[in-house]
């Protein structure tokens, strides 16, 4: 067996040589090798179709030219196989028989090789190809292995060698295909799902939250439930919590069963849905208690966590600029009701003043301040929306003053959600406030905020009745005005260095105009238990 090297118009250069048992003006059958990917099993397919026949027209010691005889099926190329084994010349004056059609088997002699007579090797290797009819590679490959050794000087030799490498190179490429598709297909369960556990002790009529491990291969998760002998299911996406972590929650109107079905699919980043929890034939089954008088209440989660945070509205000037820090706990009871209810402290201070006043006139800025303590209760009316009402009371600049906020959430606390609302602090000021909190990565929660704020000198500084006239003197030079509204853009992003601590940077931009602008910085840290 040999190869063709090279065409050169219409000689073909093959590197069957004087070695290989050729003579010149032998006919050799020329052969198309094929390999390819089965579109459905997957399977590596390896073979080849017979094109042609070429005549060896002039022979060396290792390499030899041929040229096409009649006509082929397809235009000869580099790389196609010759088969030469037998073929004696052609016949300089009867004409051929006619030649017997090709054999289905690859390996079998070609059609026309009948070995000549009073050539015992030629004789050998058709008996031996007829026997191995319908025989599997590995055979072959024996077969072949044991003419060599017991016919070492054989013209076939090297023939028979490269045939027994090119069979034995194809079964190990099968075997990696076959291994790579098992591989594959056992991608289901035991390969994507690293942990879950369903849950023990669920209410029927309550929230439940699910959450699993995947692989890094995973891309999503799908939760689908129903109730026993409904024929469809209710798909829950989960969320990606980050480190192959994803998680959904189960609303309190699909829990009304006190028995549930279920099964979970991932999906690869390749696009393939595998089930890796149970399936839509066979689902899990989850268990509900009745209700919660059987139960102990669910616990409630408490939370301390410090805040501070800095604005300069007027660059390195400090003449326009806030400071704020705030120690605040926290007991969170559930999603619906009364889900929160929090009080702390705080200490807001700073100077300001118009932008007039301050950048036109060179008047010194006002001081403001104000220490308070608050008390603030979130509401839930759903798993997804909120409403949240602070009220508090403190001093400022020696007198009384008090304040609030009230803000909408769309959303969980838990998971990532949208607040919008508004604060009102006396003789500091209001802003109008916009908060996104991203959950999507749980070891890296992140928040963005935008403000649009008169604070931190909102209102208009008026002097008390009665003030003695040495105070109106000592006020000279100092801003009155109410400062005029600017706005605020943050960035937060925590690290969860425990599953129950995180610390968290800020960094922020706000101004009143290009002119009048400044950066800002902040830092929290929080611990749950």
């Amino acid at each position: 067996m040999g190869t063709v090297l090279e065409i050169q118009g219409g000689d073909l250069l093959l590197d069957l040589g004087q070695t290989t048992g050729v003579s010149e003006g032998a006919r050799v059958q020329l052969w198309r090798p094929v390999r390819l990917k089965h579109p459905v099993t997957g399977k590596t397919i390896t073979d080849r179709f017979l094109i042609g026949t070429l005549q060896i027209v002039q022979l060396r010691p290792t390499i030899s030219l041929a040229q096409v005889v009649g006509t082929v099926t397809r235009t000869p190329a580099a790389g196609d196989v010759v088969i030469a084994s037998g073929i004696p010349p052609a016949p300089a004056k009867k004409p051929d028989k006619p030649a017997k059609a090709a054999s289905d088997s690859t390996y079998d002699v070609p059609s026309g090789n009948a070995p000549r007579a009073g050539d015992p090797d030629a004789a050998a290797l058709a008996a031996m190809f007829e026997g191995l009819k319908g025989a599997d590679p590995a055979a072959r490959i024996d077969a072949y292995e044991k003419y060599v050794r017991a016919s070492p000087s054989s013209r076939f030799v090297s023939v028979l060698n490269e045939e027994a490498e090119a069979l034995r190179s194809t079964m190990v490429a099968e075997r990696k295909d076959s291994e790579q598709k098992t591989k594959g297909e056992a991608s289901g369960k035991g390969e994507l799902l690293l942990a879950f556990t369903t849950p023990v002790g669920a209410v029927a009529g309550v929230p439940l939250e699910l959450g699993m491990q995947l692989r890094e291969e995973a891309a999503g998760a799908v939760v689908h439930l129903r109730v026993p002998k409904q024929p469809n299911y209710q798909p829950f996406p989960m969320m990606p919590m980050g480190h192959g972590y994803f998680s959904t929650v189960i609303p309190a109107s699909a829990l009304s069963e006190q028995r549930m079905e279920f099964f979970a699919e991932a999906a690869t980043r390749a696009g393939e849905t595998v089930a890796v929890v149970g399936t839509s034939t066979e689902p899990a089954e989850l268990k509900l208690d009745p209700g919660l008088p059987d139960h102990e209440p669910a616990p409630v989660e408490k939370t301390v966590a410090v805040s501070t945070d800095f604005a300069s509205y007027n660059g390195v000037e400090l003449n326009d600029y806030m400071l704020q820090v705030e120690g605040m706990v926290s007991l969170r009871y559930g999603d619906a009701g009364i889900r929160a209810l929090r009080t702390g402290f705080g200490v807001y201070s700073g100077y300001g003043g118009t932008v007039y006043e301050l950048d036109k006139l060179g008047l010194d800025p006002r001081k403001v301040g104000l220490t308070y303590g608050y008390l603030e209760t979130e509401v839930g009316f759903s798993y997804g929306a909120s409403l949240i009402g602070r009220a508090l009371v403190g001093l400022g600049e020696g007198k009384l003053s008090g304040g609030g906020h009230a803000m909408l959430r769309l959303g969980n606390d838990k998971h990532t959600n949208l607040i919008l609302g508004g604060e009102f602090l006396g003789g500091i000021g209001a802003r109008g406030i916009t908060q996104l909190e991203l959950a999507s990565f749980w070891r890296f929660p992140m928040l963005f905020r935008v403000e649009v704020t008169n604070q931190p000198a909102g209102a208009e500084a008026k002097p008390a009745a009665g003030a003695p006239e040495e105070d109106a003197e000592e006020g000279k030079g100092v801003s009155t005005g109410a400062g005029e509204v600017g706005a605020r853009g943050v960035f937060q992003l925590g690290w969860r260095a425990l599953d129950t601590l995180v610390f968290s940077v800020r960094a922020s931009y706000q101004g009143r105009n290009i002119k009048h602008s400044g950066p800002g910085v902040g830092a929290a840290v929080s611990y749950q238990w």
